[in-house]
């Protein structure tokens, strides 16, 4: 009987008391309203789902091209700038930037020093017209080039026929007209020399 008597004081305590009164947590413990625990199982989802999965990037792919004349063309600037998307769980972003292309091109010089060879086929007209031969004008060798500026070009003449010096002019890039003087081995005499010459390298 007294026990049925303190359980009905105890539920009577219960019921008496007022509605918006705060609950006690126990000692050692922290009270959660039901709101903020929802966040908090959220945040925790979240959480275990970046632990246990990398992130994904999806990348433009980025394509340079130079072609045969050195120009650079690229993937990357406007109007299609380099995209980075990247989905990890909750996490959806999309980064846009522009991608910076620098090409150091090789400046070729306009003078100096170098050595190119080329072969030479020209004509000795001194030597056509006192041999009365116009085949012994024509003459065969290599032409030594030790200078340059721009097109032009000074040579040094070693041939078949004659040695010489003269100025060559690049019609094109293995081509040169070369105009100079010979000296004909054996007879020793001068010419003019006209020929042609094709590069090595």
């Amino acid at each position: 009987m007294k026990r049925l008597l303190v359980l009905l004081v105890l539920l009577t305590a219960f019921l008496a008391r007022p509605a918006g009164a705060e609950q006690t947590c126990p000692e050692g413990s922290t009270c959660v309203p039901p709101e903020d625990l929802k966040v908090f199982v959220e945040l925790l989802k979240a959480q275990k789902c970046r632990d246990e999965n990398p992130p994904k990037l999806v990348l433009d792919p980025i394509v340079i091209v130079v072609d045969r004349e050195g120009r650079v063309y690229y993937s990357g600037g406007e109007p299609r700038p380099y995209k980075v998307h990247v989905d990890w769980c909750n996490y959806q972003i999309d980064a846009l930037g522009k991608v910076q292309v620098q090409v150091a091109q090789r400046v070729e010089p306009t003078w100096g020093f170098r050595f190119r060879a080329k072969a030479a086929f020209g004509y000795l007209p001194i030597e056509a017209l006192t041999e009365k031969d116009a085949g012994r004008g024509i003459d065969g060798g290599v032409l030594l080039e030790p200078v340059f500026l721009q097109w032009a070009n000074f040579n040094v003449y070693v041939g078949v026929r004659s040695v010489g010096t003269g100025l060559g002019f690049d019609v094109l890039k293995n081509m040169t007209v070369y105009l100079g003087y010979a000296l004909a081995w054996g007879t020793w005499r001068s010419n003019p020399h006209l020929a042609v010459g094709f590069a090595l390298w």
